[in-house]
């Protein structure tokens, strides 16, 4: 029985396409894990992995865990074989139909192939890869700002190491090493600007304080220091930590939090896009957070036809009643009037408090700690303003059964 454990980087092909990292335990014959696939198509998902081995053959469960908002995933099964150059190929099939071919190798041999890159050979095709994602909700602190600043280095490192080693090239060593080196801009909400190359902003915390933006880059130096070239491989990471509105009634209802968050990958080797994507992309996944439903597309829209409309429409309905009642009202015109005001500051209010909890719990989130005092007080906020909105709609509901 072939020993399976460990990191493994490959490819699926057939009604979709893309690239996923699954890194498995195997105690005996049976496998555990976790996959992350990034589909050409459907953007990331990730999966828990369950499964078995016997001889060259094993077979994998894959259960969505997380996957992109308003995609949906089912189960899906592989299948796969163990080959004589120690990858994995074989077949996958999901509950929903869709179903194709993978290829699998170890990350370590991958590597090695990386390291052992022919750039004469590559030479010969004029190919580029790209990889680009919305970063998901997260907590960024210092030390993920410097984490994700040398996995870039990183990166860098590699594609100097390429640059160097391509037919043709005229420049420096010197000269290609400050063009591959990672720049750091940061926007303050102030007006405050840092534009900068070297990491002590990040060792020693002096960005402007409270941060707007964070951009980390691998391109921006080359394109200053060669006059305008850009770089064959750079990526960047954009942190747009910005709030939306306290109440903001501007933004439509169905729409999600505008937030320009990104990893981007950008070169001419697969396996180098790949790599430093994922790197990435682990790294801002350490402060995932929660919230990413609350800023979703139409969760305004759900969460007004599921609790919104049944509790405002009772409490407009009890209130005009109580009123028409206190007052005396005559004409049942004045009644109705009554109903349809109250129903329309009922309606607005519940507007703020969705773009309340919004504010409180923002969709990347800058802090000195990963799950930060602040945030746990604004996430107790929220819970109690939604624990009221439900009381308030129960004791609503409640009165008018008991009236009627």
């Amino acid at each position: 029985m072939h020993d399976l454990a460990g990191r493994w980087m490959g490819r699926i092909e057939g009604t979709n396409t893309g690239h996923f990292l699954l890194e498995m335990e195997q105690k005996e014959g049976t496998l555990t894990g976790q996959a992350r696939l990034n589909d050409a198509a459907f953007g990331v998902s990730s999966f828990d992995v369950t499964g078995e081995a016997t001889d060259e053959r094993l077979t994998l469960h894959l259960a969505p865990r997380e996957v992109m908002p308003g995609i949906q995933i089912t189960p899906t099964t592989v299948r796969g074989e163990v080959q004589n150059d120690g990858s994995i190929r074989g077949d996958w099939q999901a509950q929903q139909g869709t179903a194709g071919i993978f290829v699998a190798e170890r990350e370590q041999k991958v590597q090695e192939r990386l390291n052992s890159f022919d750039p004469q050979a590559a030479a010969a095709t004029a190919v580029a890869y790209e990889k680009t994602t919305r970063i998901p909700s997260c907590v960024v602190d210092y030390d993920i700002l410097r984490r994700l600043y040398r996995d870039l280095s990183e990166g860098a490192a590699e594609a100097l190491r390429i640059a160097l080693a391509t037919p043709g090239n005229m420049q420096d060593e010197k000269v290609l090493r400050l063009a591959h080196a990672i720049t750091i801009l940061a926007h303050g909400e102030n007006g405050e600007q840092v534009l900068t190359i070297d990491s002590a902003v990040l060792v020693q915390e002096t960005l402007p304080r409270p941060l707007q933006s964070v951009r980390l880059e691998l391109g921006l130096n080359y394109k200053i220091v060669l006059k305008g070239a850009d770089a064959p491989n750079r990526a960047f990471v954009l942190l747009d930590l910005s709030k939306p509105k306290l109440f903001d009634l501007a933004n439509p209802a169905g729409a999600p939090t505008p937030n320009n968050s990104t990893i981007s990958v950008y070169g001419t080797g697969s396996i180098w896009v790949s790599g430093v994507y994922q790197r990435l992309l682990s790294t801002v996944e350490q402060g995932k957070t929660r919230v990413r439903l609350l800023h979703s597309a139409h969760v305004y829209d759900a969460l007004l036809f599921t609790l919104g409309l049944p509790f405002v429409l009772t409490f407009a309905a009890v209130v005009s009643h109580r009123i028409a009642v206190a007052f005396s009202f005559g004409p049942e015109v004045y009644h109705v009037a009554a109903f349809i005001f109250i129903l329309a500051v009922a309606l607005m209010f519940f507007r703020v408090a969705f773009s309340f909890a919004r504010w409180l719990l923002p969709y990347v989130e800058f802090a000195p700690q990963k799950q930060p005092m602040e945030r746990r007080i604004r996430a107790f906020l929220a819970v109690v303003t939604l624990g009221v909105l439900g009381s308030l709609g129960a004791w609503a509901i409640l009165r008018a059964l008991s009236a009627g």
